[in-house]
């Protein structure tokens, strides 16, 4: 998973909300999301405020389309965001040893560190 934790994802807003409906769709693109007016085929969710028509719902039904409030909706892309990012700190963690190891193979030996001139090498 990426930063963007609807990347990929479809959703119609419908209904009254808080938010304006501008604001949850520009919020939704800029984590990854697309919205459309309509329910289709392809549409992952269907959120919904107050005062819901019925033909959204209806094909929401008709498609299978999952269907969210606006709190579950919130609900959902937190856990999506959390769980992108804890995958990018297990990818991180298992970055780190890498580097270890690529700068231990840099590290001179003991010997090397060591002054050397011509009389200590007898010439």
């Amino acid at each position: 998973m990426s930063a963007k934790p609807l990347e990929g994802m479809t959703i119609v807003f419908t209904g009254r909300m808080q938010k304006a409906r501008a604001d949850m769709e520009a919020e939704a693109h800029r984590l990854g999301g697309y919205t459309q007016p309509n329910v289709t085929s392809r549409t992952n969710w269907l959120v919904t405020g107050t005062r819901v028509g019925a033909t959204k719902m209806n094909a929401a039904q008709r498609w299978g389309t999952r269907t969210l409030t606006v709190s579950e909706y919130q609900q959902e892309v937190r856990a999506r965001q959390t769980a992108a990012l804890e995958e990018e700190a297990k990818r991180a963690e298992a970055e780190t040893p890498i580097v270890a190891a690529v700068t231990e193979r840099k590290q001179e030996p003991d010997w090397a560190t060591s002054v050397r001139t011509s009389r200590s090498l007898r010439f």
